[in-house]
């Protein structure tokens, strides 16, 4: 998205609550699932209406935390530094793992973060991962 910072609001930690739904210490207790968690408090245990944390520069909410998001894009779990490549230039479609971005409100603060990315298979499903629909905007 252009930017240089760990998130797409800035470096400042203490803003997260503000822009993304992680995993945090409300979660954490009453879910009960030991693993690290933010020590922020983002008003939500689980996923969290659509939009209700700020969006973007080009105006998306969402694109940190809340639900992962299952993109068309590649994965090589061999080297994560390689660009993911478009769905279009490959196939078979169905045996490619693809790249899962911008973490959810199940993982942790390094897991939001702009950059981080792993990749999950098309015939895995997890609680935490949707993907975004996309339409051209109309012509004026």
């Amino acid at each position: 998205a252009g930017t240089t910072t760990l998130y797409y609001w800035g470096d400042v930690v203490r803003d997260i609550p503000r822009f993304a739904n992680c995993y945090d210490e409300v979660a954490m207790k009453a879910l009960g699932w030991p693993r690290n968690c933010s020590p922020l408090d983002d008003g939500h245990i689980v996923s969290a209406p659509v939009a209700t944390f700020g969006p973007n520069a080009w105006g998306i909410h969402d694109m940190s935390g809340n639900v992962a998001e299952w993109t068309v894009s590649f994965y090589d779990r061999r080297d994560a530094a390689k660009p993911e490549s478009d769905l279009t230039r490959a196939f078979p479609l169905m045996r490619r793992m693809r790249a899962v971005r911008g973490g959810s409100w199940l993982r942790d603060l390094k897991r939001i973060r702009s950059a981080s990315r792993r990749g999950t298979g098309p015939v895995l499903d997890f609680h935490d991962y949707g993907f975004r629909l996309v339409s051209p905007l109309p012509e004026k």
